[in-house]
């Protein structure tokens, strides 16, 4: 029971590293496009992106479905970080778990939440880039249009709300 669930997860695991891969090499390019104003490039980049969306989304389900099934076997965990730990009672030297396999399976456990943490922190930057040029450019825009004279811009940054970052589960 608890081999089959440790085989899902590492496949699962499996499935989700060339994933994070693809999006850590897509928000570099996003970042050199943005940098070098290549708005062609950044078209395509948007639209690789959604595709890679799709394919979170339903690597997503897959997550899910990986947890329900640990419920369902009276595994009660959170997430698939405490799947694995709790992995760790099935070690044995000749049974269910191999604790070599075990604890490649802990490292790249770690080694994927280093990548997430490293494309949010890169998305952030992005995003945050992006916003203040945007800010920095209406505020020239307003001193344009009205011939330099000074607009009450608090107003307005107020109504404005904020947010951003990945649209990404940060629970691998």
């Amino acid at each position: 029971m608890a081999v089959e669930l440790f085989r899902e997860l590492v496949r699962f695991i499996a499935g989700l590293d060339p994933l994070q891969r693809e999006l850590e090499r897509l928000c570099e390019q996003r970042l050199l496009a943005i940098a070098g104003a290549d708005d062609a490039r950044l078209q395509i980049i948007t639209t690789q992106e959604e595709e890679l969306t799709q394919r979170m989304r339903l690597h997503l389900r897959r997550r899910s479905a990986l947890l329900t099934q640990a419920r369902q076997k009276g595994f009660a965990v959170p997430d698939l970080r405490g799947l694995l730990r709790h992995m760790e009672r099935h070690i044995s030297p000749g049974g269910d778990i191999d604790e070599t396999q075990y604890r490649q399976a802990q490292q790249w456990m770690k080694r994927l939440d280093g990548q997430a943490w490293k494309t949010r922190r890169d998305s952030w930057a992005a995003w945050h880039a992006l916003s203040r040029a945007t800010r920095h450019q209406n505020e020239m825009r307003s001193l344009m249009a009205s011939n330099g004279q000074s607009l009450n811009l608090e107003i307005t940054e107020q109504r404005q709300s904020t947010c951003g970052g990945m649209i990404l589960d940060a629970k691998v």
